[in-house]
């Protein structure tokens, strides 16, 4: 049950990661989102691709106070998207989620401390998703992964 338990956590927090970084990417104005997809996975993915691609996201990462902003927006999309894949494979589990950590301390620090814990903005997302990365990150992928438990 422990290996089932680890996978389904990979899993689920690997593929929101994922979902998170593939509009930082990819995203841009007037990127489209097909109207099933959409039905799935809401109206706010068709505003992230449409709000995203990363100059969009570099102007974000500028205006929290991210030195470097450039390379940093590249750093963190890549994170979450390859990092959110690694994490569904178990492959490279330990060093992804320790890279996803950093990711949520930032957005945790300079996103949604301000807003609090609670409601729109708030860090109670961010911060469910680094426990379950902690979890990932001592617990290790299980044995249903690339990695194994032979780490």
């Amino acid at each position: 049950m422990r290996d089932i338990g680890l996978l389904l956590l990979r899993v689920i927090i690997g593929g929101l990661f994922m979902l998170h970084g593939y509009p930082k990417l990819f995203g841009g104005p007037g990127k489209q989102v097909h109207p099933r997809l959409q039905r799935h996975l809401g109206p706010g993915f068709a505003q992230f691709m449409e709000q995203g691609g990363i100059s969009n996201f570099r102007s974000t990462v500028e205006r929290i106070g991210v030195p470097m902003p450039h390379l940093m927006a590249w750093v963190a999309a890549l994170a979450e998207f390859v990092g959110g894949g690694l994490l569904i494979l178990g492959w490279l589990t330990r060093p992804a989620a320790l890279l996803l950590c950093g990711n949520m301390g930032v957005a945790i620090s300079r996103v949604h401390w301000r807003t609090g814990l609670m409601g729109q903005g708030g860090y109670e997302l961010a911060l469910a998703l680094l426990a379950g990365l902690l979890g990932i990150l001592f617990a290790g992928p299980g044995a249903i992964s690339i990695d194994g438990d032979a780490e």
